[in-house]
């Protein structure tokens, strides 16, 4: 997959800073959650089955243009200590590259 879920982004960054960090480290589109409540998201793993994912504020899904540019981004942003906040990034388990 080229898709990471970038979870713990600190209060301090707005939605638009977190977006252009994303970016800057080769994202070509970011998805950033609202820092309010959790959100749930239905993902389609079948024409019948949904799993569901919980992601609370202070998260981003960012897509790269291939999977290398994804792993690579993982290894260099996964446990990072921002302003306080430890990020965790993982591969996004999705089996639809289109549930956004």
């Amino acid at each position: 997959t080229n898709k990471l879920l970038i979870k713990h982004f600190p209060h301090q960054m707005s939605l638009e800073e977190r977006e252009k960090f994303l970016k800057h480290f080769g994202a070509t589109q970011v998805v950033c959650f609202p820092d309010i409540g959790r959100m749930v998201i239905g993902l389609i793993l079948s024409l019948s089955k949904f799993d569901y994912l919980s992601i609370s504020g202070y998260s981003a899904f960012a897509y790269f243009p291939d999977h290398h540019s994804a792993a690579y981004v993982l290894k260099q942003l996964h446990q990072v200590t921002l302003f306080g906040s430890r990020l965790v990034v993982v591969f996004s388990q999705s089996s639809s590259e289109n549930e956004l």
